[in-house]
């Protein structure tokens, strides 16, 4: 008897559990119904963040044909593609910020370096890529670079190819980027990489080889900032390392 009754308690069990799973699963599919269907979902806003270089309303036209879509079945890894194929942005996360809201938020670039063709600047990052082709440059942060080979030039292609001059870039990319000191590179020489040479103003400084490039562009900064040495015009030698040469000229 006892078994029977147990048997009969098992039984009523698993058609709770199959009611049970049969109205979870309608619930669900009703929720996924009405959030994917319903047109308080649709999307009807799109905010950015973290722009300077490139205007906000830049990437709103690269995205704004999602307006009208459901929130939850856009494929925002394409947005991201989308929005990353400006060469100025190094990275993108896309966020919910209302039922019917999207948030960009960039991350962009910090170009630093140049090279003059014809009458136009080509701005390019620390990899060689081409992010901006600009026909004036004043009040920006950027620095020169001569004696390279430049490929062909086109906006998000890389135009530098040779290995040395990239890692030498990445080794410089700091040093302008984030340099808080009162004093700025105008431009570097890297036609000869064994004798690399910056420009400030009227001083010519030569770093020989890029090894050690930190100890001596602090040697650098040093001698200019020290007002006892008070150079201005003439050249700084620091490719030996700890044996710096000053030459002063006649202003």
């Amino acid at each position: 008897m006892n078994e029977v009754k147990e048997y009969i308690k098992i039984k009523k069990k698993k058609k709770v559990r199959k009611k049970i799973f049969m109205i979870s699963t309608v619930v669900l599919i009703i929720l996924i119904v009405f959030f994917t269907k319903s047109p308080l979902f649709n999307l009807k806003t799109i905010t950015v963040e973290g722009t300077s270089n490139i205007s906000a309303e830049s990437v709103l036209e690269t995205v704004n044909n999602r307006i009208g879509k459901n929130i939850f079945i856009l494929n925002r890894n394409k947005m991201i593609k989308d929005i990353l194929s400006e060469p100025y942005f190094l990275s993108a996360k896309i966020r919910m910020s209302g039922i019917n809201s999207l948030n960009i938020i960039v991350t962009e670039e910090s170009p630093v370096f140049y090279t003059k063709y014809d009458s136009n600047f080509y701005i390019f990052n620390d990899k060689g890529v081409l992010i901006e082709i600009a026909n004036n440059i004043e009040g920006r942060n950027l620095v020169e670079i001569t004696g390279v080979t430049t490929e062909e030039l086109q906006l998000g292609k890389q135009i530098i190819n040779n290995e040395h001059i990239i890692n030498i870039l990445g080794i410089l990319y700091p040093y302008i980027a984030e340099n808080t000191e009162s004093i700025k590179f105008d431009r570097f020489d890297l036609s000869k990489l064994y004798d690399i040479k910056g420009y400030m103003g009227k001083i010519e400084v030569f770093f020989g080889e890029i090894t050690d490039f930190h100890e001596k562009i602090n040697d650098v900064y040093n001698i200019i900032l020290n007002g006892n040495v008070g150079i201005t015009n003439g050249y700084i030698d620091v490719s030996i390392k700890n044996m710096p040469v000053i030459k002063k000229n006649e202003e």
